[in-house]
């Protein structure tokens, strides 16, 4: 399957998204393998980096503790939530 390029730039989301990927293959991780560590589906993993699906906050600590993010995805996860743009 060709690798899809995400744009950051282009919500909230789509930063999250980014950034979850980059962190999980610096932990040397397929999606369907943090989706194991979460309880959920690489595919559900795919989603939030694609940024379709919203990271909600439990996640977002499972995440930070998983990838050794430091809180990233925490500290964000808020400000996405909070951001000017809608879900789509």
């Amino acid at each position: 399957m060709p690798r899809k390029n995400l744009d950051p730039s282009s919500s909230p989301r789509a930063l999250l998204g980014a950034e979850l990927r980059v962190a999980r293959e610096r932990a040397g991780m397929s999606q369907a393998e943090l989706g194991e560590r979460l309880f959920v589906s690489g595919a559900f993993i795919g989603q939030l980096e694609a940024g379709t699906r919203r990271m909600h906050l439990e996640f977002a600590r499972q995440i930070d503790e998983i990838l050794d993010t430091g809180g990233f995805f925490v500290r964000n996860c808020g400000a996405a939530a909070e951001s000017k743009y809608p879900d789509h």
